[in-house]
């Protein structure tokens, strides 16, 4: 990018303000090209992508004609207006470290916070301007006065910068000394919000960890693979590939599916009673429970019912029953069996059996004995 940068003296540049300007925009790549404010009215601004007016300029009323001639986006840290942009009056410079931002729906302030903002590593003068012109927009204060300020006039964009003092500049004040220029010339980044559920995955974009969801990307315009890292006990999602536009601000879920885990419970029961009976057999899924509470199945921990099946046997006899489910609706925790058998559906409970996801030992009911029991 080429960038005119009207200052006071071009022979001798101010340490404070114009030199560390110059210097950091260069360590960017672009060229920058000093301007004398002699030239103001009579300089060509065409051959720049963007004009960067000094505080250390002499200005007078109307020193901006031939800038908004040329129609040249510029970015200003003189406060000194005179109505033709941005605001009518301009204030004493302000003491602070900080500027406090009042709008962060804007390109130039969208990645901080509302409120207070450090951009000075010490106590410094900070510009600003009041009764600010129709059209314009307020980005930041200080004090009662607009510290940052934006305005489109003629299709060409103009943004006021109080904090005038590159030597002490954090580097989120030089971040947000940048997006205002890039904001001015229309070059704007593009941001992936991204996000997973029903847990939260670590995100990848080409390749690269961003940490885990949810995430806030700002990148270039271009294409970009978002991709998620594996969870345990779920399917990861797959790799969405995205082509972002310069501004966009593009939305990206990635959904993990739970591991569905096919489940049998086989029992068999023997009659060891001298009366035939037809048994019923429930089995209840629980979780955490510890012990066996037959009078109040799961003990309120109750997540899955399994229906009940009956089977007649006579005295002596062994039947099998099998109960098949799967483990998509459980919780992620310790889950428990536990197999009832009673003699004739309308009969109460008479005991039970519980266990964790494994085998289960034999135990013994009123007339009837549970033989063998798995879980698979």
């Amino acid at each position: 990018m080429k960038i005119g940068f009207l200052i006071g003296s071009p022979a001798s540049p101010n340490t404070s303000q114009d030199t560390p300007f110059k210097t950091f925009l260069e360590g960017k790549g672009h060229v920058v090209t000093y301007i004398d404010d002699a030239e103001l009215l009579t300089h060509d601004y065409t051959q720049y992508d963007i004009v960067l007016v000094s505080e250390t300029c002499s200005v007078g009323s109307g020193y901006l004609n031939k800038i908004i001639s040329d129609k040249r986006p510029a970015v200003l840290t003189e406060n000194h207006f005179y109505g033709q942009l941005i605001a009518s009056s301009d204030a004493t410079a302000f003491l602070s470290y900080t500027i406090n931002i009042t709008n962060n729906t804007h390109y130039i302030t969208q990645p901080f916070l509302l409120g207070d903002l450090q951009v000075y590593s010490s106590s410094s003068g900070i510009q600003g301007v009041y009764n600010l012109l129709p059209g314009t927009t307020e980005l930041a204060k200080i004090g009662t006065n607009s510290a940052l300020v934006v305005q489109e006039y003629g299709g060409v964009r103009y943004v006021f910068f109080g904090p005038y003092l590159g030597n002490v500049l954090t580097d989120i004040g030089r971040d947000l000394f940048y997006r205002s220029i890039e904001w001015a010339v229309g070059v704007k980044k593009a941001i992936i919000n991204i996000d997973t559920i029903p847990v939260k995955g670590e995100i990848f974009i080409n390749v690269v960890s961003q940490g885990f969801a949810p995430v806030s990307v700002e990148v270039d315009a271009g294409t970009y693979t978002v991709s998620f890292g594996d969870v345990a006990g779920y399917t990861t999602p797959s790799a969405q590939t995205i082509t972002v536009l310069a501004g966009e601000i593009r939305d990206v879920l990635g959904t993990y599916t739970a591991v569905v885990v096919a489940r049998t419970i086989n029992v068999s029961i023997q009659n060891t009673g001298n009366t035939a009976w037809n048994y019923g057999v429930g089995c209840s899924i629980c979780k955490n429970v510890t012990g066996i509470d037959c009078g109040i199945a799961c003990d309120g921990n109750l997540e899955m019912d399994l229906a009940p099946q009956s089977i007649t046997l006579s005295p002596g006899s062994t039947g099998s029953l099998t109960f098949n489910f799967d483990d998509s609706g459980l919780t992620d925790t310790t889950h428990y069996a536990i197999v009832k058998v009673w003699r004739e559906v309308s009969l109460p409970l008479t005991n039970c059996l519980d266990g964790e996801f494994t085998s289960f030992t034999i135990i013994e009911l009123i007339s009837a004995q549970i033989i063998d029991l798995t879980i698979i």
